[in-house]
């Protein structure tokens, strides 16, 4: 599929779908994924405007859950297991709901089904801060630091913003994710009720939470896990928003319990 840049491997009669958050790319579930390839098969793939995938407004959950309908389709899969982490939980929620018949399961990871606009307006102001490129990987490594010094960034944020520039031996390098077309996401993303969908699921859902995290508050979590009888919760200690890769062995532990049940 010449739009979507995907990995699809493992073995079994079940396909587990990752999706990244916000910036992200499919390699932010790789080592995850490893865990399950002797049972299940795993789809990683950079959404539109991430990645290697096409870049191609608009970004909105509607046109990010066509994208992977599409996916699946050209894979074949009939009936798959959706594991997103906060903007691919949003798009996991949509698309669970709207094309049920396609999802057998659901795992949302620090996924808050009321998105602050707080937290949103930092995204875009991180955006705006970022340049369009670097000469090369050394003065983005400057950048960042400072950035860091300054209480700007944190130094996983910064970590994660360069294992999304460019890997190439030209200069200058750029980001992965379309930097400009990314800034209306945040505000599209607000701009739906995914509590809706989460109340009208028949599949059995399980709602991470980082136990640190400040995009989805304890209450907030609790008050999702009240939404559907079908839904699961439970926090991961020790973590923030980026609950599988802070903690990834408490993470493929839950998830394989959750997995196994019938």
């Amino acid at each position: 599929m010449k739009d979507l840049n995907y990995k699809f491997f493992g073995k079994g009669k079940k396909t587990l779908v990752f999706l990244h958050g916000l910036l992200g790319f499919w390699r932010n579930f790789y080592s995850i994924s490893q865990a399950f390839t002797q049972n299940y098969k795993c789809l990683l793939y950079d959404q539109r405007g991430h990645g290697l995938s096409k870049h191609k407004a608009p970004y909105t959950i509607e046109t990010l859950s066509k994208d992977l309908k599409a996916l699946l389709s050209f894979l074949k899969q009939e009936s798959v297991i959706l594991i997103g982490h906060s903007l691919g939980g949003y798009v996991s929620s949509y698309f669970a709901y709207k094309e049920s018949s396609l999802v057998e399961k659901l795992v949302l990871v620090d996924c808050c089904p009321w998105p602050k606009k707080e937290i949103q307006e930092n995204i875009i102001h991180l955006l705006q801060m970022l340049p369009d490129s670097f000469n090369n990987r050394e003065s983005a490594k400057v950048f960042f630091d400072e950035k860091v010094k300054q209480g700007l960034l944190s130094q996983s944020m910064s970590f994660f913003l360069m294992a999304n520039l460019e890997k190439k031996l030209e200069e200058p390098i750029s980001f992965l994710f379309d930097k400009t077309g990314l800034l209306n996401v945040p505000k599209t993303v607000r701009q739906i009720n995914y509590d809706f969908f989460l109340k009208g699921l028949a599949i059995p859902t399980l709602c991470l939470r980082g136990e640190n995290s400040h995009h989805f508050s304890k209450s907030e979590w609790k008050k999702t896990i009240q939404l559907n009888p079908l839904i699961q919760g439970i926090e991961i200690p020790k973590s923030g928003h980026w609950v599988h890769s802070q903690q990834a062995k408490t993470f493929i532990k839950v998830l394989k319990t959750f997995l196994n049940k019938t």
